[in-house]
């Protein structure tokens, strides 16, 4: 339910302009990767890709796993924030508690707290998660949830807008009837593998009280009693961040069920190498069979370019 924000936004898509929510990859994209092996991946949505994992788990890295085509470009894991160079295939592995989806570089999800699942209010609060690496706008579509009072345009559309390029973010005030939605609203900003020096927060060009943490991996903005336009500037650097290769590594090693030796000598002896190619060399000389070779080499070429 905390998609709802998303996902009216993409049914509204449908009704207006003939775009389904979800879609093959083949309609974006003409490489014939698309669909050459990937039959289950699709778009949902603008800034999304999934493909589900259907095949049993393999035994030895107790993981499910799944072919995914990532189309030029950079993208994001949707839970994790792991980061993926496009242009290829790559065989993908997860436990039980996620599935393979994919967010663009650039890309932005509102997404709302699930208190009342069957309310059909407009938000007060809202978060909006957000990918680095490239710009990006997302125009979040509202009305009231229950007449067919939309015809006759009674609707509100929000543009947030990611600068990249310059290292601003803009919450546009509300277009529209404002009457459909609450007169302020708190944003909470997940900047995902995201790191920043300095932030400056401002609302219709005034400073804007704001309070700001970094966490695993995401910089988090709050921000209260919104009413009109907000510009996050970043002062100094901008980086992606990433979990680094040796925690991924004992991570996924962790879940393999090979002997404990085994398992410490193949993680000392890709640790111990300086290049890629060392690293896949040493993961190849192992026997634990193919799923948990493509395990590892997940870990180690996903953001090679």
């Amino acid at each position: 339910h905390s998609l709802i924000p998303y996902l009216y936004t993409m049914n509204y898509r449908a009704h207006k302009f003939g775009e389904p929510l979800v879609q093959p990859l083949y309609y974006k994209w003409s490489n014939i990767e698309c669909y050459e092996n990937n039959e289950n991946e699709y778009c949902f949505g603008t800034e999304m890709i999934v493909s589900p994992i259907t095949d049993p788990h393999d035994e030895i890295t107790t993981l499910g796993s799944a072919n995914v085509y990532f189309p030029d470009g950079t993208w994001f894991d949707f839970f994790t924030g792991k980061k993926y160079t496009g242009g290829r295939t790559m065989r993908v592995y997860r436990d039980l508690d996620f599935m393979p989806v994919f967010v663009k570089a650039g890309g932005i999800i509102p997404t709302a707290k699930a208190e009342n699942i069957n309310s059909t209010e407009n938000p007060t609060d809202l978060t909006l998660k957000i990918y680095p690496g490239a710009n990006g706008k997302f125009s979040m579509y509202e009305d009231d949830g229950l007449t067919m009072a939309y015809k006759k345009n009674s609707s509100v559309t929000t543009d947030f807008i990611y600068d990249w390029d310059n290292k601003e973010f803009t919450i546009k005030a509300p277009n529209g009837d404002i009457s459909l939605i609450p007169s302020k609203r708190n944003y909470t900003l997940e900047f995902i593998s995201t790191d920043a020096d300095s932030i400056t927060v401002t609302e219709d060009g005034k400073d804007k009280t704001f309070t700001a943490k970094s966490d695993n991996g995401t910089l988090t903005i709050s921000l209260t009693d919104v009413t009109g336009e907000v510009k996050i500037i970043f002062n100094g650097q901008v980086s992606i961040v990433q979990k680094n290769m040796e925690e991924q590594l004992y991570d996924l090693l962790s879940l393999f069920k090979v002997p404990t030796n085994d398992k410490t000598k193949l993680y000392n002896d890709i640790c111990s190498k300086n290049t890629t190619t060392e690293k896949v060399s040493c993961a190849t000389a192992f026997n634990f069979g193919s799923d948990a070779l493509n395990a590892v080499l997940e870990i180690l070429t996903s953001c090679e370019d």
